[in-house]
C-alpha cells in the first residue's frame, strides 16, 4: 500500500540546495513525486512506502547545512499510479 503527502518547507531554504538534497534523499528511499524551489519555499509531493515517507519526514525536519527549517507543512495527497520517478523543478527568481 502506498501513501502520498504534499509538503511545504518554511524557513531559510532558497539558494541552499535543499531541493537537490530532497531529490537525492527521495531517490535513495525509493519514493517518487516532485519538488520545486518556489521563490521563498520548497514545495512538493512524495509517494511510496509509508516507512520511506516517515523516514523522509524525519530527515526533512532536520534540514541540511546552510538551510534553516522553521516548519514543514504536510497534507495528504492522492496516490498517482503514473508516478515512476522523482522530478525537481526550479522556478525563476523574482527580482
Amino acid at each position: 500500500m502506498h501513501e502520498a503527502l504534499s509538503f511545504r518547507v518554511l524557513g531559510r531554504v532558497v539558494q541552499t540546495d535543499l531541493s537537490l538534497a530532497i531529490e537525492a534523499k527521495v531517490q535513495d528511499l525509493g519514493l517518487t513525486g516532485w519538488c520545486r524551489d518556489d521563490f521563498d519555499t520548497v514545495a512538493g509531493t512524495v509517494q511510496g512506502d509509508p516507512r520511506g515517507i516517515e523516514t523522509f519526514k524525519v530527515w526533512l525536519a532536520q534540514g541540511i547545512p546552510g538551510a534553516r527549517i522553521d516548519a514543514v507543512d504536510w497534507e495528504p495527497a492522492g496516490v498517482r499510479d503514473d508516478r515512476t520517478m522523482f522530478h525537481r523543478m526550479v522556478v525563476a527568481r523574482r527580482d
